[in-house]
């Protein structure tokens, strides 16, 4: 009974779940989007590093690794960030 209850509440409770990114890989901001809900997370990273008027989609994160996804700042991409697929590293071009 207990168990269905606390279902319930999480049902109705607005409360969503990223899904968590895989410690040791980068990933551009914009693959974390669409991974899960980082947004709040990535506008914190950079707002840590007083990088205030930047697209966190050309940003180069990496993935800590904890229950929830946590990740730091790796590098501005100087040209933008790619994808690199599934199971494989995002990267930087160059300008």
């Amino acid at each position: 009974m207990r168990v269905s209850v606390v279902f319930t509440i999480l049902a109705f409770s607005g409360i969503t779940f990223a899904k968590s990114c895989n410690k040791g890989f980068k990933y551009c901001g914009s693959s974390l989007i669409q991974k899960g809900d980082y947004k709040d997370q990535l506008l914190q990273v950079l707002y840590d590093r007083n990088d205030l008027n930047s697209n966190y989609n050309d940003v180069l994160f990496s993935c800590i690794g904890t229950p929830w996804g946590l990740v730091d700042w790796v590098q501005r991409c100087p040209g933008s960030c790619i994808d690199g697929g599934s199971g494989k590293n995002d990267f930087c071009t160059p300008s």
